[in-house]
Protein backbone atom coordinates (compact mmCIF):
# COMPACT_ATOMS: atom_id res chain seq x y z
CA UNK A 1 0.00 0.00 0.00
CA UNK A 2 1.13 3.53 -0.71
CA UNK A 3 -0.27 6.16 1.63
CA UNK A 4 0.05 9.92 1.58
CA UNK A 5 -1.04 11.68 4.75
CA UNK A 6 -3.14 8.65 5.64
CA UNK A 7 -4.86 8.54 2.26
CA UNK A 8 -4.52 5.38 0.16
CA UNK A 9 -2.88 6.18 -3.16
CA UNK A 10 -2.06 2.68 -4.46
CA UNK A 11 -2.81 -0.83 -3.22
CA UNK A 12 -0.37 -3.18 -4.93
CA UNK A 13 2.88 -5.03 -4.29
CA UNK A 14 6.24 -3.25 -4.55
CA UNK A 15 7.41 -5.65 -7.27
CA UNK A 16 4.29 -5.09 -9.36
CA UNK A 17 4.55 -1.35 -8.90
CA UNK A 18 8.18 -1.23 -10.04
CA UNK A 19 7.38 -3.18 -13.18
CA UNK A 20 4.38 -1.08 -14.23
CA UNK A 21 4.75 1.17 -17.24
CA UNK A 22 8.30 2.41 -17.21
CA UNK A 23 8.93 5.60 -19.10
CA UNK A 24 12.35 6.30 -20.53
CA UNK A 25 13.64 9.84 -20.46
CA UNK A 26 16.22 10.54 -23.16
CA UNK A 27 18.45 13.61 -23.32
CA UNK A 28 19.69 14.07 -26.88
CA UNK A 29 21.72 16.57 -28.89
CA UNK A 30 19.68 19.08 -30.88
CA UNK A 31 20.88 17.39 -34.08
CA UNK A 32 18.16 14.76 -33.61
CA UNK A 33 15.25 17.19 -33.39
CA UNK A 34 13.81 16.11 -36.75
CA UNK A 35 13.84 12.45 -35.66
CA UNK A 36 11.98 13.40 -32.47
CA UNK A 37 9.44 15.58 -34.28
CA UNK A 38 8.63 12.87 -36.82
CA UNK A 39 8.46 9.93 -34.41
CA UNK A 40 5.13 8.58 -33.20
CA UNK A 41 7.03 6.80 -30.40
CA UNK A 42 7.60 10.06 -28.51
CA UNK A 43 5.00 10.86 -25.86
CA UNK A 44 6.41 14.22 -24.90
CA UNK A 45 9.49 16.28 -25.68
CA UNK A 46 10.94 19.69 -25.00
CA UNK A 47 13.89 21.66 -26.28
CA UNK A 48 16.33 23.15 -23.82
CA UNK A 49 19.18 25.48 -24.70
CA UNK A 50 21.53 22.75 -25.89
CA UNK A 51 19.56 19.48 -25.74
CA UNK A 52 16.25 17.75 -26.34
CA UNK A 53 14.40 16.03 -23.50
CA UNK A 54 12.27 13.15 -24.77
CA UNK A 55 9.82 10.82 -23.00
CA UNK A 56 8.83 7.46 -24.48
CA UNK A 57 7.50 4.09 -23.34
CA UNK A 58 8.95 2.48 -26.49
CA UNK A 59 12.65 2.87 -25.69
CA UNK A 60 13.97 0.03 -27.85
CA UNK A 61 12.14 1.16 -30.97
CA UNK A 62 13.06 4.81 -30.34
CA UNK A 63 16.72 3.84 -29.86
CA UNK A 64 16.62 2.04 -33.23
CA UNK A 65 15.39 5.25 -34.87
CA UNK A 66 18.24 7.18 -33.29
CA UNK A 67 20.81 4.60 -34.44
CA UNK A 68 19.42 4.79 -37.99
CA UNK A 69 19.87 8.57 -37.78
CA UNK A 70 23.55 8.10 -36.86
CA UNK A 71 23.30 8.51 -33.09
CA UNK A 72 25.78 6.69 -30.89
CA UNK A 73 25.41 5.79 -27.23
CA UNK A 74 27.97 8.37 -26.06
CA UNK A 75 25.75 11.20 -27.29
CA UNK A 76 22.73 10.44 -25.11
CA UNK A 77 21.58 10.05 -21.54
CA UNK A 78 18.72 7.70 -20.62
CA UNK A 79 16.86 7.48 -17.31
CA UNK A 80 14.08 5.18 -16.14
CA UNK A 81 10.95 6.61 -14.63
CA UNK A 82 8.58 4.10 -13.11
CA UNK A 83 5.02 4.55 -11.94
CA UNK A 84 6.43 4.44 -8.41
CA UNK A 85 8.66 7.45 -9.19
CA UNK A 86 5.66 9.32 -10.56
CA UNK A 87 3.55 8.62 -7.48
CA UNK A 88 6.27 9.83 -5.14
CA UNK A 89 6.80 12.96 -7.22
CA UNK A 90 3.07 13.73 -7.13
CA UNK A 91 2.89 13.28 -3.36
CA UNK A 92 5.91 15.57 -2.97
CA UNK A 93 4.16 18.27 -5.01
CA UNK A 94 1.10 17.94 -2.79
CA UNK A 95 3.22 18.40 0.33
CA UNK A 96 4.63 21.75 -0.85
Amino acid sequence: MVLNKGELIRDTTPLAMRSEEIEKHFILPLAYKEVVEQSNLVENWSQKQDALQVVTREADAFWELLVQAGCNIQEIEVNNRSLLDTIFEETQKGDN
